[in-house]
């Protein structure tokens, strides 16, 4: 079992690590966030695009989404996913992080 003053210094160690690992993306993620709104507009369908905006931005469930466009929620899941996949293709495109990122997005998750 690890003293107090080993836990201290593995975390300290750990903060370093990270510090020296990530930097600073803010300019990337300024310049993904004007894209988002040009792949939303370009890259998707319109009933993508809405089920997208309401699962996202509304904080629906698939299953209120569903009962709002009278869609099975397994279709509304569907369609958010293949909506997601165009476009993250398009932005593995415009921003150099997303071509280091992995293939599957399953972090992405309603909070």
């Amino acid at each position: 079992m690890m003293d107090a003053a080993e836990l201290r210094l593995n975390r300290a160690a750990f903060e370093q690590w990270l510090q020296g690992e990530g930097g600073d993306n803010r300019a990337e993620l300024d310049r993904l966030k004007r894209a988002l709104p040009v792949v939303l507009a370009e890259c998707v369908t319109e009933t993508q695009r809405q089920y997208i905006l309401n699962y996202f931005v509304d904080r629906m469930t698939q299953k209120q989404i569903g009962e709002r466009y009278g869609k099975n929620p397994a279709t509304v899941s569907r369609t958010i996913h293949r909506g997601l996949d165009r476009m993250y293709r398009y932005l593995r495109f415009v921003s150099p992080a997303f071509i280091q990122a992995p293939n599957r997005r399953s972090y992405l998750k309603n909070r």
